[in-house]
C-alpha cells in the first residue's frame, strides 16, 4: 500500500470515508483496549482526531497510519 501522507487530499478523504463506518470509538482508553482484547478477531487501538480512541482492524490501522494517525500505546 502506498503511503498517503503526500497523496491527493481527495484520495485521503475518500479512503477515510471508506474506513469511517468501521471505526468503533471510545472515550476511555481502558474501554477501547478492553473491547479490542475481547473481540473474536484481532483489533487495534488508534488515537483519533476527535479526542477518542478508535478500535479498528489491522488493515484499517495500517491505512490510518499511512494517513498520519498514531497507534495508542
Amino acid at each position: 500500500m502506498a503511503v498517503m501522507n503526500n497523496a491527493n487530499p481527495n484520495a485521503i478523504d475518500q479512503a477515510f470515508e471508506a474506513i469511517r463506518p468501521r471505526i468503533h470509538r471510545f472515550v476511555e482508553r481502558r474501554n477501547a483496549f478492553g473491547f479490542a482484547a475481547h473481540a473474536v478477531k484481532t483489533l487495534w487501538v488508534m488515537l483519533g482526531n476527535d479526542e477518542r480512541y478508535w478500535v479498528v482492524t489491522p488493515a484499517d490501522a495500517a491505512r490510518l497510519e499511512a494517513m498520519g494517525y498514531e497507534y495508542a500505546g
